[in-house]
């Protein structure tokens, strides 16, 4: 009497571990720019309202002097974004409207009864100082340097002095990006009808920017798109 044959097991492909371990990563840290805490940093004003730094200051979370006046500072630049704005003047209590781009510029400034300006949004890095016994603002490791990690917005001369040399190095060096230089920071002192106020200045500098530092850059543009 012949047996009766088993049918034959499937067979069982078990995934690569590295692929299962990219696969619930992916699941577990999905990052939106909703996620990314990037704290801002501002110029010390006479007339500014918070306590940390002196006028000429770079404050971190207007908490921190992180640069002090009539110093200068490496930053290494993460993103810039460009786009305008209504300027509504500090004693007009008016939400300003802001145009992304050339077209809605244009739009944005027939039908507005304000002058409409070009600013940015600068987001940078700044190493701590070696004599710096604060860290508090310099929280991230890059290197063998701790950073600081904020954002600053500018216009008018601060525009000029910050925004407007970035794209020129961006366009003269076509493969660059913002990231692949480092940048001195200082602030100026300007006036104008007897009115007196600090600003910000970069320049290029030949120091080597850490690799560390250059992949955040990408990473984060990435995500803040």
């Amino acid at each position: 009497m012949s047996k009766t044959k088993s049918p034959p097991k499937a067979e069982i492909v078990k995934p690569e571990k590295a692929e299962l371990a990219a696969d619930t990563e992916s699941a577990r840290f999905t990052i939106s720019r909703d996620d990314i805490n990037v704290s801002k940093f501002n110029v010390k004003q006479n007339s500014s309202g918070y306590e940390a730094g002196s006028s000429g200051s770079l404050v971190y979370n207007m908490e921190t002097e992180v640069v002090p006046p009539n110093t200068t500072s490496d930053i290494i630049f993460v993103d810039i974004k460009k786009y305008w704005m209504e300027d509504v003047g500090y004693e007009n209590d008016i939400k300003p409207r802001i145009a992304e781009t050339e077209e809605e510029a244009k739009t944005l400034e027939e039908e507005s009864e304000f002058v409409v300006r070009k600013c940015a949004d600068l987001t940078f890095l700044v190493p701590q100082p070696d004599d710096c016994e604060d860290d508090s603002p310099f929280t991230y490791a890059l290197g063998d340097k701790n950073y600081a990690f904020g954002k600053m917005f500018v216009w008018k001369g601060a525009y000029r002095g910050t925004y407007e040399k970035i794209a020129t190095f961006l366009v003269t060096n076509l493969n660059a990006e913002c990231e692949d230089m480092c940048w001195t920071f200082r602030t100026v002192e300007q006036e104008f009808k007897r009115n007196r106020w600090m600003e910000p200045r970069v320049d290029p500098c030949n120091k080597p920017v850490p690799q560390e530092a250059k992949d955040l850059a990408v990473r984060m543009r990435a995500i803040l798109a």
